[in-house]
């Protein structure tokens, strides 16, 4: 019934395999470098192979474009040359409108879609490097202003050779002198035409200015009340307010007592 103690020992023996989970090393990290734990360059390699890839799948150049449309602003005056054509930014009125006229003698049946943007016009661009000519559609910084990235993305019905927009600046656009810039795309998203204004028309835009004359005269006038309110509140202090006069003596606190004579 007893075991001695020899046979408790036999029985107790670590002959057998331990576990393989407490035997087998750690799998290797994609993260972390196995003997010194540190970041691993991997992931990092990944990452900017994959930006890489992305940025020239979506870069495309002007001169892979193959189709041509014909970009027209037929609401302005035709000409390249000051004085231009003035838009008001931001006015709800035929004063403030661009009519935008394309055409194409391109096979249109695999057309989607046609983006308008609006371009700076070289004499827009002088000293401002911001507002470079690059030679891919994305990176044109010459059609990308801040506060209108582009006019408008308009359905092109397949096999129409003709389309006509308005475009009504709003006051984000700045003041300068522009164009229009048209890209046609098919319904993957394949850039398969373009055409520009530019070679026909310029116009100019004219900013749109958040403060109007009246509101700058009542702002005038309210200051210059603000400050003849001050102006009289200090010599009704200085000439009107009575003064504290000085008195001769002082007032004695002292009790007066009566002697009396104790009999």
């Amino acid at each position: 019934l007893f075991l001695s103690l020899d046979e408790a020992i036999t029985s107790f023996s670590f002959t057998s395999t331990p576990p393989a989970i407490l035997l087998s090393p750690p799998a290797p990290s994609l993260f972390f470098s196995q003997k010194s734990q540190t970041m691993s360059p991997l992931p990092l390699l990944l990452l900017l192979a994959l930006t890489s890839t992305m940025h020239a799948h979506a870069a495309t150049l002007y001169a892979d474009i193959p189709g041509v449309i014909d970009v027209a602003t037929p609401s302005v005056d035709q000409t390249t040359t000051a004085p231009f054509s003035e838009i008001q930014a931001g006015a709800p009125s035929e004063a403030g409108n661009v009519t935008i006229a394309l055409s194409t003698e391109e096979d249109t049946a695999d057309w989607s879609t046609v983006t308008l943007r609006l371009c700076y016009a070289p004499i827009s661009q002088v000293d401002r490097k911001w507002r470079s000519t690059k030679d891919n559609v994305q990176g044109n910084t010459q059609c990308k202003q801040p506060g209108l990235k582009k006019i408008a993305t308009i359905p092109w019905e397949s096999g129409t050779n003709t389309l006509e927009y308005t475009f009504q600046p709003s006051q984000n656009v700045a003041e300068a002198i522009y164009f229009i810039e048209a890209l046609v795309q098919n319904a993957n998203e394949t850039y398969v035409a373009k055409g520009f204004s530019g070679e026909k028309a310029f116009f100019q835009v004219i900013g749109w200015e958040a403060v109007d004359a009246g509101l700058i005269t009542a702002a005038a006038v309210l200051s210059a009340l603000s400050w003849a309110s001050l102006g009289i509140y200090f010599i009704k202090d200085y000439l009107f307010t009575k003064k504290p006069t000085s008195m001769s003596g002082s007032p004695s606190f002292g009790l007066t007592t009566s002697s009396k004579t104790l009999a």
